[in-house]
């Protein structure tokens, strides 16, 4: 069963109720690179694409980065790979309006860790953290490696906007079940 609905992404300010373990808030909280910690953290890491391609996007994200009603977006969708567990699934999407300049080659990153890119680039600029529940009825859920098994698991995952140069594009990741500290 594939699902078509978002969670809903919320403020840390109203997400404070959820009781999470500490070390997944603090994972949950980290500004940096969330790849380079990842990678401090695994003895092997790569990025696993799941997919890249235009396509629709949900509406708080169309409507977080003034994309039109009927335009799709680049929509890139990929594990975060741990010791050969996917231990974050991430999901970005990059407006038409964005992919100008040197900001084209985000399209042909291949297997390349977005967020490399992303904290490298020397004008970049990152909005503040949303929060959300996962829930088997939210299509992340789904794409987050979470098997038929697992129908009562409720994941957890942070999203933001990035601006490069002043370009946005939104940057979801959800942290699987087999992230160790749940």
């Amino acid at each position: 069963m594939s699902s078509t609905r978002e969670p809903l992404w919320q403020p840390y300010s109203t997400f404070l109720h959820h009781h999470l373990n500490p070390i997944l808030l603090d994972w949950l909280l980290e500004h940096g690179s969330l790849t380079e910690r990842l990678k401090e953290k695994c003895s092997s890491f790569r990025i696993e694409i799941l997919s890249q391609r235009w396509g629709p996007v949900f509406l708080s994200e169309r409507q977080s980065l003034g994309i039109p009603e009927h335009r799709w977006a680049n929509v890139r969708e990929v594990h975060l790979m741990c010791n050969d567990k996917p231990w974050v699934y991430a999901r970005t999407i990059i407006p038409r309006k964005t992919l100008t300049k040197k900001e084209r080659s985000l399209l042909n990153i291949g297997t390349k860790p977005l967020g490399h890119l992303l904290f490298e680039h020397p004008d970049m600029q990152r909005s503040a953290f949303e929060f959300a529940e996962v829930r088997p009825e939210h299509y992340q859920f789904n794409h987050a490696k979470v098997g038929l098994e697992d129908r009562n698991t409720v994941l957890y995952g942070r999203r933001s906007i990035f601006f490069l140069s002043g370009k946005p594009l939104s940057v979801s990741e959800i942290f699987t079940k087999h992230f160790p500290f749940y």
